[in-house]
């Protein structure tokens, strides 16, 4: 094999090994940011995750909405209409959150 030949192999062994590491990089950076979307049913019968965190939706129920003390703490109650969780926000709400409409956020 000619040297001209032999170099122009290695490059592209080393490009096609430098695509796949930025590849698999780019995967794992994708997994580990991915945030998996659950109900209030799933939430009670125990199929959200307990280590991680995950987005909790569901329908504020009417007059659940509580804010105890001084601080941004925000406690309300969420339901498909089938089961209800209480969640306890700490943050700004969102715009569009109201009771008796529907919300998601993060649990």
């Amino acid at each position: 094999m000619k040297p001209a030949r032999k170099q122009r192999l290695i490059l592209i062994a080393l490009m096609i090994i430098g695509a796949g590491l930025a590849t698999g990089f780019a995967l794992k950076s994708f997994n580990d940011n991915l945030m998996y979307f659950f109900s209030t049913t799933d939430v009670v019968e125990g199929k959200a995750p307990k280590e991680t965190l995950f987005r909790l939706g569901g329908m504020v129920i009417k007059g659940s909405v509580e804010r105890p003390g001084d601080g941004m703490m925000v406690r309300f109650k969420l339901t498909d209409f089938s089961k209800e969780v209480t969640v306890e926000y700490t943050g700004i709400l969102p715009d569009l959150f109201r009771e008796g409409q529907g919300s998601t956020g993060q649990a």
